[in-house]
């Protein structure tokens, strides 16, 4: 989900970590993580195997004084969390820390 913000030399540092070399167009590869993320679930699912569970969580938290793309807010309607960095910066953290924690 980073690579859908980043641009420049840093982008082209993740594109290459993360072997996506088959395309430049952003939107493909949003499209092939959702359907990857959607074919593990549905794959556990079926396999009703109550040892194996598919679990998979994603959060995209922005200042709520950046102002996020429509386009974004489209695709990552669920993953996008706006939290208040500037009013209390050390809470905002610990917020974060606590989500990925649990």
């Amino acid at each position: 989900m980073g690579l859908i913000r980043i641009t420049g030399s840093y982008k082209q540092t993740l594109r290459k970590d993360l072997e996506l070399h088959w395309t430049e167009d952003k939107p493909v590869v949003w499209q092939a993580y959702n359907v990857g993320k959607k074919a593990l679930a549905m794959r556990f699912e079926q396999n009703k195997a109550e040892e194996i569970q598919f679990v998979s969580v994603d959060k995209l938290f922005f200042g709520k004084q950046i102002p996020v793309e429509e386009c974004m807010e489209d695709k990552f309607f669920e993953e996008i969390e706006m939290i208040d960095f500037e009013k209390d910066p050390e809470s905002q953290r610990l917020y974060i820390n606590n989500w990925v924690k649990n």
